[in-house]
């Protein structure tokens, strides 16, 4: 919707749904037997993920962009963990369904042109993100991403550009990321 055609003020509401495909590793029944103390097997049982997506985007004049994100999937796959009832010794990993996954996020960027020759661009977003299964419910901790893209143009063959990149350290379950940025 063009809000404002004069202004360059535009709002867009987007929803998909998608349904993923199954990959016949997950759903055959075998058991990989690798390593002597853990062996891997297939769930025919499995049910098809689906997910739905919701995004709103707010655009201010050329200068300014502001995005809503939400995402919402049933019957992800994940692996769960187990050992084996007849050897104590002996653990397997088995695809389930999750009950649910979804994300949740806000993303902002401004761009403008300082001068003549410097053009800057800069961008902040944070997302979220919440599983649910069986067997836990889990809030991950909120990432949160910097960005910073500079072009320069002194003259029509003479140029360059700076880019800085900064990502929050997060965690889920029971795997951790560390902080991490580079110029």
């Amino acid at each position: 919707w063009m809000v404002s055609k004069k202004k360059h003020l535009s709002l867009a509401l987007t929803y998909q749904h998608s349904m993923d495909e199954m990959p016949y590793r997950v759903i055959n029944g075998y058991h990989n037997t690798d390593y002597a103390n853990h062996y891997t097997m297939g769930n025919p049982s499995l049910k098809t993920p689906d997910n739905d997506q919701f995004m709103l985007q707010f655009t201010g004049g050329r200068h300014f962009n502001l995005m809503l994100l939400y995402n919402y999937a049933q019957n992800n796959i994940y692996y769960a963990h187990g050992i084996d009832g007849s050897n104590l010794a002996v653990t397997y990993s088995r695809p389930e369904n999750s009950n649910f996954e979804e994300y949740y996020g806000l993303q902002m960027e401004l761009h403008g042109d300082p001068t003549k020759w410097w053009t800057t661009k800069g961008s902040i977003s944070l997302l979220n993100r919440h599983i649910s299964s069986p067997t836990l419910s889990n809030h991950g901790k909120p990432v949160m991403k910097l960005d910073w893209n500079n072009s320069f143009n002194w003259s029509e063959t003479f140029g360059g550009s700076l880019f800085a990149h900064w990502e929050t350290g997060t965690s889920l379950e029971n795997m951790t990321w560390r902080p991490v940025g580079h110029l």
